[in-house]
């Protein structure tokens, strides 16, 4: 599939794959991870997790 370039990504590039946004992996994603699962186990309703933690290269 092809990527397409999202307007904004200020901070890093933001792609459109098929029905997937994808973005690269910013210096703290591993705590950012952790930490919704963390939130996703003690039951928070506004708790959202990543669809995978594949990276762009």
């Amino acid at each position: 599939m092809t990527e397409r370039p999202l307007p904004g990504g200020f901070v890093n590039d933001v792609v459109r794959v098929g029905d997937t946004v994808r973005r690269t992996r910013g210096d703290g994603a591993d705590f950012v991870h952790r930490l919704l699962g963390h939130l996703e186990l003690r039951g928070w309703p506004g708790c959202w997790g990543p669809t995978s933690a594949a990276a762009r290269s």
